[in-house]
Formats: structure tokens, sequence, C-alpha cells
């Protein structure tokens, strides 16, 4: 599936992103969390307000939409690879074409029965650009928004971005650290050679449908998975871990779940009941 190529940005230049569409139906899976491991998480009991966690996550997830194809170089042929084929439905023309799909395997040892255990995952691609010695590195893409710097212990962007990007990228990782390690480990599995990061921020705190870029930042993965203490080795065990409990259980269907702010995971085998109420 082809890519397109990544246009540079500066940090002062400020770039208004259209204003936000809403659909009907927004998937779990593809919500964004918003300042989920701040001290002051937002826990609104307002489903009508903009800062209600899940209208946030819906507002995040449309940022990073529209921020990575905002990026992206429209007037150049598309990167492609050498298999260009669509993952999905050959007929759905909605499909997003700026993003390439690439299928990795990951041997993961045996079990104690001795049956093999391999990783099979889709990563993603959000663009390609040309690094020093003309040679071509793939991104990946993302967006941290701010929503009212005064709410869930944040800094104000448009005063401090400039002079002290490193204290907002602290603060970031503070609010969101497991946001950020997922982004992380989604551009480690890809092979991405560069993370691009991009601060937006809403133009008025009481609008979430119109957004300005502040600026951005660009990192080697591995170079930022050490700078927010990510152990990739570590990271690996815990996967291994779940796994191995997952199949110690009879065939069924669950529910895992993390805690934000405690070292645990928690699984769930859910009835046939609660199966048939989805």
């Amino acid at each position: 599936m082809g890519i397109c190529s990544i246009k540079q940005m500066t940090t002062r230049k400020l770039l208004v992103l259209s204003t936000i569409h809403q659909i009907s139906v927004l998937l779990l899976s593809d919500a964004l969390t918003v300042s989920e491991t701040s001290p002051d998480a937002p826990n609104s009991d307002d489903t009508t307000s903009i800062n209600h966690p899940r209208n946030l996550a819906t507002e995040a997830l449309y940022i990073n939409q529209n921020f990575r194809r905002m990026v992206l170089k429209r007037n150049e042929e598309p990167f492609k690879y050498d298999n260009p084929r669509l993952p999905f439905d050959e007929g759905d023309t909605d499909a997003d074409s700026c993003v390439a799909y690439k299928y990795r395997s990951w041997y993961l040892g045996r079990q104690a029965d001795g049956t093999e255990v391999r990783l099979i995952c889709r990563t993603e691609h959000d663009g390609v650009t040309t690094g020093p010695n003309g040679e071509t590195q793939m991104l990946t893409i993302k967006a941290f928004n701010e929503w009212d710097s005064r709410m869930a212990s944040g800094v104000d962007w448009r005063s401090k971005l400039d002079t002290q990007k490193g204290a907002v990228l602290a603060t970031e990782l503070q609010n969101n650290s497991c946001k950020l390690a997922k982004w992380t480990l989604q551009a480690l599995l890809a092979g991405s050679d560069q993370i691009k990061f991009g601060y937006v921020s809403r133009l008025s705190i009481r609008n979430s449908a119109s957004h300005v870029i502040l600026g951005t930042q660009q990192y080697k993965p591995t170079e930022f998975a050490t700078n927010i203490t990510l152990n990739l080795d570590n990271a690996w065990g815990i996967l291994r871990c779940i796994i191995d409990h997952c199949m110690k259980q009879p065939p069924g269907k669950y529910l895992l779940l993390k805690d934000p702010n405690k070292v645990r995971i928690l699984s769930f085998q859910l009835s046939w009941i609660e199966m048939g109420r989805e």
C-alpha cells in the first residue's frame, strides 16, 4: 500500500486544522486516551461536555488523523512497497491510502509442552522522508493535544513550547505515560526510523473542533524509548506472560483490563450473558 512523503515544519509555524466531523460510532480500540495517567485525570460527569473523557478521546483520535494528513506532501508520487496490495476489502474506496501496513513475525520461544509461540503483527508506517545521506526513512507520526492547560496538571504550550519544550514533553510523559509507551512500541515494532510528534492545541479551550499546530519534534524510536525509560526486553516479557496466562485458560471470551496507574493487569472471563449484550 502506498504512502506519501513527509514535509518539514518549523516549531513557529501555525497551521489550523480543519473542523472535526463527528461519526456515529467510535470503536474503543481506536480511541486515544487523554491525560489518563495525570494526577488530576479528567472525570467530568457530564457526558455532553467537551472535556468528558470519551469526548476527549474522540477529539484526540481526529487530531491524530488530521495531523498525519496535513504533514504529508500531496503533490509528489507516493512511495510504494514491493507489494502495494490493500490488506482490506478491495472494493473499499474510502481506505486511507496514506498509511502503509507491514506484517511482521517474531518468535517468542516455546511453551512448557514444546509448542512454539509466534507473534504476527500488522504494523504501520505513516510516511517517509529523506535522511541526511539521501536514504529513505520510515516515519511514525503522532500528535499530542492540549485541551485545557489549567486542568490535568498541564502547562501552557503557547508560552512554554518554544523555550521549554523539554518541560512540555515531561508533562505529557506524566499525564500520558501509557499512550506514549504504546506509540513508541508501535514505532519500534514497525521498524520506523523516526517518530515525529506534533503539538496541537485548541484555538479556544471552549471549542474542541478547531485546532492549531504549535510545533513538531522528531526522535529515533530507540532513543526516545531510552528517554522515557521504556525497556523493550521487559515489554516482550510482559507480553509472553500474558500469552502464557491466556493459553492456560479454557476456551471462551476474556477481557484484559489494565489500570493506568497500577503495575498490574486483570483478566475476566465473560459469561455468555455478557457476551450477548455486546
